[in-house]
């Protein structure tokens, strides 16, 4: 793997929202220094890691293969006994998105080697206090807070 993320690239990380769906309802979480933080999860949920599998390495995978890479990183997921659900990465304006996990107490130890096992340069981290980019291939971190808005989506 690349030593080093490309910055335009490390940005575009930064400038992600999440977009999934609890308790029939749907959210939009988007970064933001000045976020209210409004934890939606039980008090039991002190982190949640939101993983991908598609786009090893920053370049698009094709149609035939995202389903592929979805159904090993949700094999992966389960054979380490996690909870998780299906959510969207997806850039403020929704012209990108990619399909992703959120995954609920995660190990980070888990999600570096997922990360390395599905050729992802960073996995986000996300707590009641922030929202971060973590890279798995330098010692870059993002962080900061967070608003989550209901969408109707």
């Amino acid at each position: 793997m690349s030593s080093e993320i490309p910055e335009d690239l490390w940005q575009a990380y930064c400038n992600t929202d999440l977009i999934f769906h609890i308790d029939g309802k749907g959210f939009r979480l988007i970064p933001d220094n000045n976020g209210d933080n409004q934890w939606p999860w039980p008090a039991t949920i002190e982190q949640i890691a939101i993983i991908s599998a598609i786009n090893p390495f920053s370049e698009p995978s094709g149609s035939n293969e995202i389903p592929v890479l979805q159904a090993s990183m949700q094999t992966e997921l389960e054979n380490l006994n996690y909870t998780f659900l299906q959510c969207i990465g997806t850039d403020p304006s929704n012209e990108w998105q990619e399909e992703s996990f959120l995954v609920l107490n995660p190990d980070e130890v888990h999600l570096s080697r997922l990360c390395h096992d599905f050729k992802q340069y960073a996995y986000f981290l996300w707590t009641k206090d922030s929202w971060s980019v973590k890279s798995v291939v330098s010692s870059k971190v993002f962080r900061t807070n967070w608003n989550l808005v209901e969408t109707t989506r």
